[in-house]
């Protein structure tokens, strides 16, 4: 059975499945690692079976298109402002919707460096492919290179038709957004939830002792070690794009502007131009070799010239991809400091991870002053409590949206946090969780919960995902404003508080 319910709520989920035969009680609440998902404190999602509706019962199924908004309870996602949309989907199996996508004609892409402008540059080019593993430039981004900047002057309107916000890259749409997405991918953990691009589980994937930093717009493409991306004008018939070296000092990356159509995505391209090329995609290619990569002959890995359903595939770097940034930057260390989280308070933020230095820690923002250098604003001395977990911070008033990082001492690529993004008007989203064990339901089947996306109107689709639910019955989706692990009709029930109705699903 597939079934979509829309409604509207103010915060974040927790959502639980029950059984939905008519005249039976569950066994059990109907989630196993999936049995229920939770979105901070937020309010719980149920369904169980009403085979007699009474009209004061908040369980009583209301009509199909009926919609319930609720108060928050907690902060909405993100910040403390927004309303988000989301849709439930029961399916009987297979846990993952097929994605239809368009596909152009597979192409390679050489290896060869190209002269530009007097400088070397590492390029896509149609051409055959090497045929070893992943190759290493010689080239190094230390710690005063990890900034990156975006001079927007792509021309096609693909480039910059995605106005739809993402809270895990605060402030950025079209080109920019995607370039960010690009560099992102090669972080050593996930960007925010990480859950944020439809077309890969997690986005920030490297592994390695390397983050980059987003340090907004530039308004020039800037020299060739300015640390910029931009359009090139002209024609670059084989070519794609460009990534000026060496790069240790700096480097520039262009993308041509012809004879190429340049798409921001999100999603797939629909193949009705077979011009069309993925900015995304391809910005992540071109900065692997920004980070000392060369082309790789292992199909299928981003740094390979093997491209394929108009460089889409590149945006996730794969395991040939890992282990090449891991052998320039060392496999992330166990001790290389983490931001997992921040809050906003009236005297600045706080900073929630794990290995601060215990007295000197030292606190990069993204500068929105729209300085010509693009380094990170710095906070600098900074103590923290908690065993290292826990950084109090007073807001520089240049700090803009972005990234967040935390430096701790020494040069080593160890001594850098993941990059957060930061947004100095909205405290993060939270990707929901699952919790609850599974039983089966009445028809046999092990119902597991999840959710795809994240619960904000900023994006939209989300969704709450049932998967081997049973094929036949109806069932109420109901929530609850707090957790609950209480014996329910041979089962355990894991929402309580008020109860309200939501949905019928058939």
């Amino acid at each position: 059975m597939d079934h979509e319910a829309k409604d509207f709520l103010d915060l974040g989920l927790e959502l639980v499945f029950l059984d939905l035969a008519r005249h039976r009680i569950p066994t059990g609440s109907g989630f196993g690692t999936g049995a229920a998902v939770r979105h901070r404190n937020g309010r719980n999602i149920v369904l169980r079976p009403t085979p007699h509706a009474s009209p004061t019962n908040p369980m009583d199924p209301p009509s199909p298109a009926a919609r319930v908004g609720m108060a928050p309870a907690g902060h909405p996602c993100p910040g403390k402002r927004d309303r988000f949309g989301w849709s439930l989907r029961v399916e009987t199996r297979g846990a993952r919707p097929a994605q239809a996508a368009g596909r152009n004609t597979a192409m390679r892409l050489s290896d060869s460096a190209l002269a530009v402008a007097g400088l070397a540059a590492a390029a896509l080019i149609l051409q055959p492919a090497p045929v070893a593993g992943y190759v290493l430039t010689g080239d190094v981004l230390e710690l005063t290179q990890r900034d990156f900047r975006v001079f927007n002057n792509f021309t096609d309107p693909e480039a910059n038709d995605n106005h739809v916000p993402d809270p895990d890259y605060p402030g950025a749409t079209g080109a920019v957004l995607a370039i960010w997405k690009g560099v992102a991918e090669w972080g050593s953990r996930p960007h925010g939830t990480g859950l944020t691009d439809p077309t890969q589980p997690v986005l920030g994937s490297g592994g390695a002792n390397f983050d980059a930093m987003f340090q907004g717009l530039a308004s020039a493409p800037g020299g060739p070690n300015r640390n910029i991306v931009s359009q090139i004008d002209g024609f670059g018939g084989a070519t794609l794009a460009f990534t000026e070296i060496p790069s240790s000092n700096g480097w520039r990356i262009r993308f041509w502007e012809d004879p190429k159509v340049w798409e921001d995505g999100p999603g797939l391209i629909d193949g009705s131009n077979p011009s069309s090329f993925d900015i995304q995609g391809v910005m992540a290619h071109e900065y692997g070799h920004a980070l000392g990569l060369n082309h790789s002959g292992v199909l299928g890995a981003t740094m390979a010239t093997n491209l394929s359903a108009f460089g889409i595939p590149m945006r996730s770097i794969e395991a040939d991809d890992m282990a090449g940034v891991q052998a320039i930057y060392g496999i992330a260390s166990t001790s290389k400091p983490r931001i997992d989280t921040y809050t906003l308070g009236p005297a600045g933020i706080t900073l929630i991870g794990a290995h601060f230095d215990a007295t000197d820690n030292e606190v990069w923002f993204t500068d929105n002053s729209g300085s010509l250098i693009g380094s990170p604003v710095r906070i600098a001395h900074l103590p923290a409590s908690m065993g290292g977990t826990r950084l109090d911070v007073t807001l520089p008033p240049l700090a803009g949206e972005g990234d967040i990082l935390v430096h701790v001492p020494g040069t080593a690529h160890s001594t850098l946090s993941n990059a957060f993004p930061f947004d100095p008007d909205a405290e993060p989203c939270v990707a929901p969780s699952s919790y609850g064990t599974s039983q089966p339901t009445s028809s046999g089947s092990v119902p597991v919960v999840s959710a795809v996306g994240l619960p904000s109107t900023m994006m939209g689709g989300f969704q709450i995902r049932v998967v081997s639910g049973p094929s036949t019955g109806t069932g109420v989706l109901f929530s609850g404003d707090q957790m609950a692990n209480v014996p329910f009709g041979g089962g355990t029930l894991l929402v309580g508080g008020q109860l309200v109705r939501e949905s019928v699903l058939q």
